[in-house]
C-alpha cells in the first residue's frame, strides 16, 4: 500500500493548495529489479533481466535512446541502443497474477550511453554465499568495455582486501575475508582496470559492504507449553512464533523464514519447511520418554540461507504413577483378594480402576468419596483365564495401567443362550438355553433378566422362556445359571444387546390424476429405515400394485379403502396404513342471488343449486376485491352472505373442486344501489303551523 500525494499551487493574488491522497493496493511478493549494465556503448544491443517468478507477468519499456528487440513480456528483454551518447531509462512492471486487481510494481534503471572505451562493472551477492554476504559476483560487460577499433580488452581487479591486483575476466566471483582486520561489518573498495593492446586504459571503483547481521534471522523460543494434565506421556508444545526472518532495521520484506529446526540435547526432533512453502510452521510437539532436564534449541533459516540458533533448558518431572498389585489364588464364585501396591510419584493416588477381564465391567474407587477396600475382592464366574488390569490416577491427573495379569479360577457352569436374529415390535421372543456345565456339576437353576422394566414379567426361571418386549429398543438380556454345587455363571448381552426393531413408519398421499377416477398414491417413509420402494398397495377395488409413486384408475364413483403395506428390508418388519377415498361425478356450480339487486351495506344471500356431484372445496369471489371466501368439506355446499360497501354492478363467481378434474364454475351479476338518505325540515311560524315537508 502506498500514498500518492498531489499538490497544486496557484498564485494570483491568493494561494490555492489542493492535496489528494490516492491509495492503491500493490501486488504482494513482487520485488522487480533491473539486472544489467547501466553504462553501455552507443549502438550496442544489450539484454536486461529480472527474477522469474511463477504466476508473475512482466512488461518492459525503454525511453530516451533505444528500442526493444523481440517481446517485452518476459522476465528478460533485449534492447538495441541508439548511436548517440545520451541518458535513457529501462523500466519493468511486475504483476502477481494470483492477486486479482492489485497494481504492478515497477523497477527502473538509468542507462548511460557512452562512446568508445569505458570501464564499467556491476555486482550481486551470491545467494549461496552464506549469511555474511561475502561471496560476490562481479560482471564487467565486454559489450560496454570495448573499443570499437581495438576490441581485445584485459581485466584487472583489485578487491580492496590487501591482496593486490588480480588478472581476471569480465565475469568474476570473489570471496571477501571476514576475519582479522576485515571482520564484518566492513566496506571494500573494488577497482576494475581495463586495457586495450594499444595501451588505452580506463578504471572504475565501487564499494562492497559486507555485514553479517544485516540479514541474520532472530530465533526466539517464544513459549513452551506443558500438556494438560502435565503427564510424561503427553505432548509438550513448542512455539517459535516470535522469531524474525531478519533484523527489524532491515527493510527488505522479501526475506522470510523457510526452515525451522527443533533440537533436544542436540538431536533434531522436528523439521519444518520444504524451501517452497514460505514461511514454515513455527510450532512443534514432543513427548518425552523419561523425566529429566533437557536442552531445547531452535534454529531458523531464512530465504537467503542465513540462520540463527537460540537455546533454553526444560525440566520434565516424574509425574506418572506406577500401577501394581498382588493377588491370591482365584476360585470360581469365591471372593479373590487383590492388594494394591501402586506408587503415586507425584502427589497421591486418587482413583483406582480395576478391570477383571470377565465382562463384569470396571470397578472404580476414588478419594475422597469411595475409597477402595483393603483388600479389593472380586468373584470370577467361569473357567477362562481373565486378564486383570489396574489403572491408577494421581492428584496431578496422570495415569498408569499395569501389564495384563492373567487370573484363572476353578470350574463353574457357562451360561449361554440364543434368540431370533430379527425381532419386531409385538413379537413373542423365544429364548433357547445353550448353557453348559463344562467340567462342573449339572445346572439346576436358571434366572433370566430381560432388561425390560416396563414389562409385567421382566424375569423368568424357565429354561427356555418366551418374552414379549414392551417396545422397540436395545435390551441387555442376561441369563444366570447355577449348578448343583452353587457355582454361578451369568451371560449378559453387554456389547451386542438384543434389538427389538420398530415397524416401519409409513403413510401415503393421494392426489387427483388426469381423469375423474385416476388417483396417484405416493408413500411417505422414514428415510432412516430400509423400506425404499418396497411397498405393496391394495386399492380397495380388488386390484393391487407395488412401488411408489403409483397411479390407479378406479371403475367409477364410490368410496374405496386403500391399504399400503411397507416392509423394512433390513429387519423384515412390516407396517400397514389405510386411507379412505371418495370419488364422485362433477357437481353443479350454479347458484342464485337473493335478491339480485340490493342497496349498499345490505347483505345478499347466495343460494347454491343442488350439487349433484362430489364437492371437496368451494371458492366464492364476490367481485369487489374483498378476497376469496374458501370452504372445504364437510362445510360444503355453502350459502354465504355478502354486503357491498359501494353501489355498482358486481361479478360473482363460484368455483368447485378447483385444480381437479371435477372443477366446475358458475358466475352471475348483482346490482347494488345507493342507500336512501333520510332528511326533513320544519317550521314554527303560524303560517306553516299545520304543514310539514320531508324528503
Amino acid at each position: 500500500m502506498r500514498n500518492l500525494t498531489l499538490r497544486l499551487i496557484f498564485i494570483s493574488g491568493f494561494l490555492l493548495l489542493l492535496q489528494a491522497s490516492l491509495i492503491a493496493q500493490q501486488c504482494p511478493d513482487t520485488q522487480p529489479v533491473v539486472i544489467g549494465p547501466d553504462v553501455v556503448r552507443a549502438g550496442q544491443t544489450v539484454t536486461y533481466m529480472t527474477y522469474a517468478i511463477p504466476n508473475h507477468t512482466y512488461a518492459w519499456s525503454v525511453s530516451g535512446g533505444g528500442s526493444i528487440v523481440g517481446s517485452p513480456a518476459s522476465n528478460q528483454v533485449t534492447i538495441a541502443w541508439g548511436n548517440t551518447p545520451t541518458t535513457a531509462t529501462v523500466s519493468v512492471n511486475e504483476i502477481n497474477s494470483l492477486v486479482p486487481g492489485c497494481t504492478s510494481v515497477q523497477a527502473q534503471k538509468t542507462i548511460t550511453l557512452q562512446p568508445l572505451l569505458h570501464a564499467y562493472f556491476y555486482y550481486q551477492f551470491d545467494p549461496t554465499g552464506g549469511c555474511y554476504y561475502n561471496v560476490v559476483n562481479f560482471t564487467a560487460d565486454p559489450n560496454v568495455s570495448v573499443h570499437p577499433n581495438d576490441p581485445t580488452v584485459t581485466y584487472t581487479w583489485d578487491f580492496g582486501d590487501g591482496t593486490g591486483s588480480h588478472a581476471g575476466t569480465a565475469a568474476q566471483q570473489y570471496t571477501f575475508p571476514i576475519t582479522g582486520a576485515y571482520l564484518p561489518p566492513h566496506t571494500f573498495p573494488v577497482k576494475l582496470t581495463i586495457q586495450t593492446p594499444s595501451g588505452q586504459t580506463d578504471e572504475i571503483t565501487d564499494y562492497v559492504y559486507v555485514d553479517p547481521d544485516k540479514f541474520k534471522p532472530l530465533a526466539d523460543i517464544t513459549s513452551i507449553t506443558p500438556p494438560t494434565p502435565n503427564c510424561l506421556y503427553n505432548q509438550y508444545t513448542f512455539s517459535g512464533s516470535g522469531s524474525l526472518p531478519k533484523p527489524p532495521s532491515n527493510p527488505d520484506l522479501t526475506i522470510k523464514i523457510k526452515y525451522c529446526d527443533w533440537y533436544i540435547d542436540g538431536v533434531k526432533f522436528f523439521h519444518s519447511g520444504d524451501g517452497i512453502t514460505i514461511p514454515c510452521s513455527m510450532i512443534a510437539n514432543y513427548t518425552f520418554a523419561a523425566p529429566g532436564t533437557y536442552n531445547i534449541s531452535l534454529t531458523v533459516t531464512n530465504t537467503i540461507n542465513c540462520e540463527n540458533t537460540t537455546s533454553t533448558s526444560l525440566t520434565v518431572g516424574n509425574t506418572v504413577p506406577i500401577a501394581s498389585f498382588t493377588f491370591a489364588q482365584a476360585c470360581v464364585n469365591e471372593l479373590t483378594p487383590f492388594t494394591d501396591i501402586s506408587q503415586a510419584n507425584t502427589g497421591v493416588i486418587t482413583d483406582w480402576y480395576w478391570s477383571w477381564g470377565d465382562g463384569s465391567g470396571t470397578e472404580h474407587y476414588s478419594i475422597p468419596g469411595s475409597p477402595p477396600p483393603i483388600p479389593v475382592t472380586h468373584t470370577f464366574h467361569d473357567l477362562n483365564s481373565h486378564d486383570v488390569t489396574l489403572r491408577v490416577i494421581n492428584s496431578n491427573g496422570c495415569e498408569n495401567t499395569t501389564v495384563v495379569v492373567p487370573v484363572q479360577a476353578e470350574p463353574s457352569p457357562q451360561a449361554n443362550f440364543a434368540y431370533p436374529s430379527v425381532i419386531c415390535t409385538g413379537d413373542v421372543v423365544q429364548f433357547t438355553n445353550l448353557s453348559s456345565p463344562l467340567t462342573g456339576s449339572p445346572i439346576v437353576a436358571y434366572l433370566w433378566n430381560f432388561d425390560d422394566p416396563l414389562s409385567p414379567s421382566n424375569t423368568s426361571t424357565d429354561q427356555n422362556p418366551q418374552h414379549l418386549f414392551s417396545g422397540p429398543g436395545s435390551y441387555h438380556v442376561s441369563l444366570k445359571v447355577t449348578n448343583q454345587n452353587g457355582c454361578v455363571n451369568t451371560k449378559t448381552l453387554t456389547t451386542n444387546p438384543l434389538i427389538v426393531n420398530p415397524h416401519p413408519d409409513i403413510d401415503f398421499t393421494i392426489s387427483q390424476g388426469a381423469g375423474a377416477y385416476d388417483q396417484t398414491f405416493v408413500s411417505i417413509i422414514n428415510p432412516t429405515q430400509h423400506v425404499g420402494n418396497n411397498v405393496y398397495w391394495e386399492f380397495g377395488d380388488g386390484l393391487n400394485g407395488f412401488g411408489s409413486p403409483i397411479s390407479h384408475t378406479y371403475p367409477g364413483p364410490g368410496g374405496y379403502t386403500v391399504r399400503c403395506t411397507a416392509t423394512d428390508m433390513a429387519t423384515g418388519c412390516t407396517n400397514v396404513v389405510e386411507h379412505d377415498i371418495l370419488l364422485g361425478a362433477p357437481p353443479a356450480p350454479c347458484f342464485t342471488a337473493n335478491p339480485p339487486n340490493q342497496c349498499q351495506n345490505v347483505a345478499i344471500l347466495f343460494v347454491p343449486c343442488p350439487p349433484g356431484g362430489l364437492i371437496t372445496t368451494e371458492d366464492w369471489d364476490f367481485g369487489d376485491g374483498s378476497g376469496i371466501q374458501h370452504f372445504v368439506a364437510p362445510n360444503v355446499p355453502a350459502s354465504p352472505t355478502h354486503a357491498y360497501a359501494a353501489p355498482g354492478p358486481y361479478h360473482v363467481t363460484r368455483v368447485l373442486n378447483q385444480g381437479t378434474p371435477l372443477e366446475a364454475q358458475f358466475d352471475l351479476w348483482v346490482t347494488i344501489f345507493d342507500a336512501p338518505t333520510a332528511n326533513f325540515i320544519w317550521f314554527s311560524d303560524p303560517a306553516h303551523l299545520h304543514q310539514t315537508q320531508a324528503c
